[in-house]
């Protein structure tokens, strides 16, 4: 009679059949369908954003609001010195208001202007002129302040810029916020 020595041999030295990981072939055969749903839900944010999104020739109605397509927006995150606002060179007044409006009519009217309007607020929109966002432009040329209460720390770099540069109301001796509150005082 043959003896079967491997009964024998002790559990320790029985080296264990290699483990089948189930992972990677569960998440190869599902990584096309998990790709593919990122992608459609990305596709359908932006389609969502396109179906709102307002495109055409924009007139300027006052500094940091235009008209497209019949719809008046204000743009997202800025705020923009008052329509009479009075601004000081030296000791001489200029009318700041007046000239943040020039400056945005300069930019955009008759160019197409793509607005976005938000969520919560249809009233307010995120307005491009090709790959130029408008609000930033507004606050790197000195014609508005970031809005830091609405748009965070979006465009408050732009600010900076245009405050070191000394452009736009950061021309001015006097802070154009300042100006304004005291202007409301006054009326």
């Amino acid at each position: 009679m043959q003896r079967d020595d491997s009964a024998l041999t002790p559990p320790s030295s029985i080296s264990p059949a290699p483990r089948r990981q189930w992972w990677p072939r569960v998440s190869a055969a599902f990584l096309p369908v998990l790709i593919l749903g990122f992608s459609a839900s990305f596709g359908l944010a932006r389609a969502d954003s396109d179906d709102k999104a307002i495109t055409g020739k924009a007139t300027v109605i006052k500094q940091g609001v235009i008209e497209v397509k019949d719809q008046k927006f204000r743009l997202f995150g800025i705020s923009n010195p008052g329509g009479g606002q009075s601004c000081h060179r030296g000791a001489k007044p200029w009318n700041c208001g007046e000239a943040a409006r020039t400056a945005l009519r300069q930019h955009v009217e008759g160019h197409k202007v793509r607005c976005v309007p938000e969520e919560k607020n249809d009233r307010v929109a995120r307005c491009t002129m090709g790959d130029v966002d408008l609000s930033a432009l507004l606050v790197r040329e000195g014609w508005a302040r970031a809005d830091r209460d609405e748009s965070g720390k979006k465009y408050v770099e732009e600010e900076k810029e245009a405050k070191k540069a000394r452009r736009g109301i950061w021309a001015d001796d006097d802070n154009p916020e300042e100006v304004r509150r005291q202007q409301q005082r006054n009326y």
